[in-house]
């Protein structure tokens, strides 16, 4: 569904890399712990709601809108 577009954050300079401190480095491990971790999350979700789009018929009915998929038509759901 939504994709960030360039290569995910895998690991931070070697520790020899002197150019990086310390510091730096140990802030580039959080952020790529953390976009990991999100990267999981946000799967998840997504599977949610492509298996809750299936078995909606409502739901399928919307996403033959052109531009409409199924993650759209989840919030349209209790208003109509």
């Amino acid at each position: 569904m939504f994709k960030i577009k360039g290569p995910p954050i895998q690991r931070c300079p070697p520790p020899k890399d002197e150019r990086v401190s310390d510091m730096a480095r140990q802030v580039l491990l959080l952020i790529a712990e953390q976009t990991s971790e999100l990267d999981r999350r946000i799967a998840a979700i997504e599977a949610q709601i492509v298996a809750s789009h299936k078995s909606n018929p409502m739901s399928q009915r919307l996403a033959t809108i052109v531009g409409i998929g199924p993650s759209s038509p989840a919030p349209l759901r209790p208003l109509l």
